[in-house]
């Protein structure tokens, strides 16, 4: 029934693809309703906190009771938090809009679903890599960790010097 469903639903699904092991998990859409629930949760509770942070931080700058530094640390922090907003609605918002449109318009492309769930499956090497390279006290605190961990190992450091390679010019004859 499934399977019936699937064809009509997509005919124009490629005979290889109709022709290996297909995984229907439900022929109805409200399977996906807690995936949709948890990110709107999820990115509802984000947004009011990066709302308040910024409001919070441009009404105690305003009052000018802060020091050049601290200002210049807020703003930096500031523009931390909005790139891993952004790259939040780059891995789970614009799936979750492909797939909404691609429901909508009954449109089916494989490359386009591959591709949505790589960009999904990425979030969580994609948010490490975002904390690494913004913030430098989670950057230092890794760096260590790693480094304790090859003291601990014993892992011999590589030494890299300003000195050329030696170059022998023998010549066999």
């Amino acid at each position: 029934m499934a399977l019936e469903f699937t064809y009509k639903q997509i005919p124009n699904l490629p005979e290889e693809i109709k022709s290996g092991p297909i995984f229907i998990l439900a022929i109805d859409y409200w399977v996906q309703m807690p995936f949709n629930f948890m990110a709107v949760l999820s990115a509802g509770g984000s947004f009011t906190f990066i709302t308040l942070i910024s409001r919070n931080m441009n009404s105690t700058t305003r009052r000018n009771n802060l020091s050049e530094n601290t200002k210049k640390l807020q703003r930096k922090f500031l523009k931390a938090i909005y790139s891993q907003v952004m790259l939040f609605v780059i891995n789970v918002f614009t799936p979750m809009l492909y797939i909404f449109v691609s429901i909508l318009a009954n449109y089916y492309n494989q490359m386009g679903n591959n591709l949505i769930f790589i960009i999904g499956g990425l979030h969580g090497i994609n948010s490490t890599l975002i904390m690494l390279w913004a913030h430098k006290p989670y950057r230092e605190f890794c760096y260590n960790l790693a480094r304790r961990a090859r003291e601990k190992l014993k892992m011999a450091n590589p030494i890299v010097g300003n000195n050329q390679p030696r170059v022998s010019t023998t010549v066999l004859v």
